[in-house]
């Protein structure tokens, strides 16, 4: 049996909304989900609008999970 959670985002302790596909050519699993910024104080929901994609992989068949960053390259207007 697996404690959970299983992630926990090491930026803003927020992972949601996960989507887990396998990785053809690193011969892995790769979650992207949501990088809700969970420890920002802010007004009403500000906390989730203009939160990036994080992505984390996984080598064990997801047992553990290695932080990998956040997507880039979706910005197609000034700001989040």
């Amino acid at each position: 049996m697996t404690n959970a959670p299983l992630f926990r985002d090491p930026i803003h302790d927020g992972a949601a909304d996960p989507v887990v596909v396998w990785n053809l050519e690193e011969h892995a699993w790769w979650m992207i989900y949501t990088s809700r910024r969970a420890t920002t104080p802010g007004p009403g929901v500000a906390w989730v609008h203009g939160s990036r994609l994080g992505i984390a992989s996984s080598y064990d068949g997801g047992l553990t999970w290695l932080y990998r960053g956040t997507v880039t390259g979706l910005e197609i207007e000034p700001g989040h």
